[in-house]
């Protein structure tokens, strides 16, 4: 998994379009915007798959260390790629 991580002041995003694989939209889930946040732009790679569950595990524990150093309210996890 490739992750970048970036504290922001704030952070916006608004979903332009559907997608098959992601949950119905709601008024809610449209957009939002976030302040004191930090922002973790995610790709899982293919080698991920072999062994999701210590992916997952590390990139928590990676995040959880970040979160504690930036002193940051909340967490935005942002999938590309």
């Amino acid at each position: 998994m490739r992750m970048l991580l970036i504290h922001a002041d704030s952070m916006s995003y608004e979903i332009k379009s559907k997608t098959k694989v992601a949950e119905p939209l709601t008024t809610k889930t449209k957009g939002d915007e976030m302040k004191e946040v930090l922002v973790v732009f995610t790709a899982v790679e293919s080698i991920d798959e072999d062994r999701p569950e210590e992916v997952v595990r590390r990139a928590a524990d990676e995040i959880s260390k970040v979160v504690d150093q930036v002193k940051a309210e909340r967490v935005l996890i942002y999938p590309y790629a």
